[in-house]
């Protein structure tokens, strides 16, 4: 099982939305609503690092009210 973590900066009251969308992405294992720098982390498991990389670029990136990402892979 292949795992990251996305770092999401959301734009102002559309965290929520954000939240509830990629929750209903198949291979989100988990989205947190968090404070600090970043507004939501994301994780995600997946068989195939491809299917991470697929689920980052064409769902993560393309959703409304997601300002900047940054992705972290799990190495161990």
């Amino acid at each position: 099982m292949e795992k990251a973590y996305v770092l999401l900066k959301v734009k102002k009251g559309k965290a929520m939305d954000v939240k509830n969308e990629l929750s209903r992405v198949k291979g989100v294992a988990e989205v947190n609503l968090v404070s600090g720098r970043y507004d939501a982390v994301v994780r995600l498991e997946c068989e195939k690092l491809s299917t991470i990389i697929e689920i980052v670029i064409n769902r993560i990136h393309k959703t409304d009210g997601i300002e900047r990402s940054e992705t972290l892979i799990v190495f161990a």
